[in-house]
C-alpha cells in the first residue's frame, strides 16, 4: 500500500490486481509476466508500480485513460522482491542469492548491481533513501543505500520467514520459527518478543511502533505495546495472507480486500471484483486508534523539542566560537 493510502497492489499468478480507493473503490487486473509475480512496490508519489518474478522485472506507469502500460522491462537480475527509493527515480531487486541490482524507473535500464554473501528472503528501501534493508534467515541487515557498506545487524531469534519495514525505516516487525518480535532502532538494537496468536502468517510494522499480525484463522491482532494483550480483529473468513501499513490506513487480505482507517470509525471492504463500504468497526479497533494517535502525537513533541534543542546549542557554540574558546 502507498503510504498516503490511496492505492493498494496485489499479486496475482502472473497478473497485478490494483485498487484506487478515491475518488471512488476501482479495482482493476493487469497481465504483465508470464511467472508468478513475488513482489510488487508501488512508486512513493506517482502512478507508477514496478513487478518482478525470478525471471523478469518490470515498470508500469498511468495513461490517460486511467489505465496501467508496461514502459520497460528487464530480464536480467531480477528477483524475489522489489523496492522503489523514496523519490521514486530508482527502484531495486534482490535475488535469493544475494544480488542486489537497482534500476532507473524511467525504461528499467540497469545502474548499478552489488553482490552480498547472504541467503535473502526480502528486501526493502527506507524513504528516507538512507537504508537498504536485507532479510536473512539469522539476521535483519541495513546497509548503507550510497556505497552498499553494512551499517546495523539486528539478530534474529529462530529461523527468519517474513518481516516488514515502517515507512520510515525505524520500525521492523518479523516473523520467525520462536514467534513474532519486534525492532524499533532508535531506542534498541534488540528484538522485543511479542505474543504469537496460532499459525501467524504474516506482519507488517508502522511509524509509530505499533506492528500488526495476520493469521490463518483470519484474524488480525494489532500490538502497541509487548507488555499489553495484542488487540484482535476478526477481519476475515479464511487465512489472512497480506497486511501493509500507510500512514493512516491498514490493508488485510485474506479472500477480498479489508482497508481499516486509523484514525476515525471507518471501514472499507474491497473484493476484487466489487466494493461496499461499511460503518462497523470493532470497539478494539477504535481503542487501538487513540493510542496510535497518542504515540503519534507524543513522537511529534520529542521531535520538536529535539529541534528547539538542537538550534539552542548551534547558538551556544557560535558565541564560543565568537569568544576564541
Amino acid at each position: 500500500m502507498r503510504n498516503d493510502g490511496m492505492l493498494i497492489a496485489g499479486n496475482g499468478d502472473g497478473s497485478v490486481f490494483l485498487v484506487e480507493l478515491e475518488p471512488s473503490v476501482t479495482t482493476t487486473r493487469y497481465y504483465g509476466h508470464v511467472k508468478p509475480i513475488s513482489s510488487i512496490s508501488l512508486h512513493p508519489t506517482e502512478n507508477i508500480f514496478a513487478t518482478c518474478t525470478p525471471a523478469s522485472v518490470r515498470i508500469w506507469e498511468a495513461s490517460a485513460h486511467s489505465t496501467y502500460n508496461s514502459i520497460g522491462q528487464s530480464n536480467e537480475n531480477a528477483g524475489i522482491s522489489v523496492s522503489f527509493a523514496s523519490t521514486g527515480l530508482v527502484f531495486a531487486t534482490a535475488s535469493k542469492s544475494g544480488r542486489i541490482t537497482f534500476f532507473r524507473t524511467a525504461d528499467a535500464k540497469i545502474i548499478r548491481t552489488f553482490d552480498l554473501e547472504y541467503t535473502v528472503l526480502d528486501m526493502t528501501l527506507t524513504n528516507d533513501d538512507q537504508y537498504l534493508v536485507l532479510l536473512t534467515p539469522e539476521a535483519i541487515i541495513y546497509y548503507d543505500y550510497d556505497n552498499m557498506a553494512e551499517s546495523i545487524t539486528l539478530p534474529l531469534r529462530g529461523k527468519a520467514s517474513s518481516f516488514n519495514v515502517s515507512s520510515n525505516g525505524n520500525v521492523i516487525a518479523a516473523l520467525t520459527s520462536q514467534g513474532v518480535f519486534a525492532f524499533d532502532i532508535r531506542y534498541s538494537h534488540n528484538a522485543v518478543a511479542h505474543h504469537t496468536p496460532t499459525s501467524p502468517e504474516c506482519v507488517a510494522a508502522h511509524d509509530s511502533g505499533a506492528i500488526c499480525v495476520g493469521t490463518e484463522s483470519g484474524v488480525v491482532y494489532l500490538y502497541d505495546d509487548p507488555k499489553q494483550k495484542p488487540l484482535k480483529i476478526e477481519a476475515h473468513d479464511c487465512s489472512v495472507t497480506a497486511i501493509a501499513f500507510s500512514e493512516s490506513r491498514l490493508a488485510t487480505s485474506g479472500g477480498g480486500l479489508a482497508v481499516w482507517s486509523l484514525y476515525d470509525e471507518e471501514a472499507l471492504v474491497v473484493q476484487q471484483k466489487t466494493g461496499m463500504e461499511l460503518n462497523n468497526v470493532p470497539d478494539d479497533m477504535v481503542t487501538l486508534v487513540s493510542r496510535l494517535k497518542g504515540v503519534s502525537d507524543s513522537l511529534q513533541i520529542v521531535a520538536e523539542a529535539s529541534d528547539i534543542l538542537m538550534q539552542r546549542l548551534d547558538v551556544i557554540e557560535a558565541r564560543l566560537e565568537a569568544k576564541g574558546l
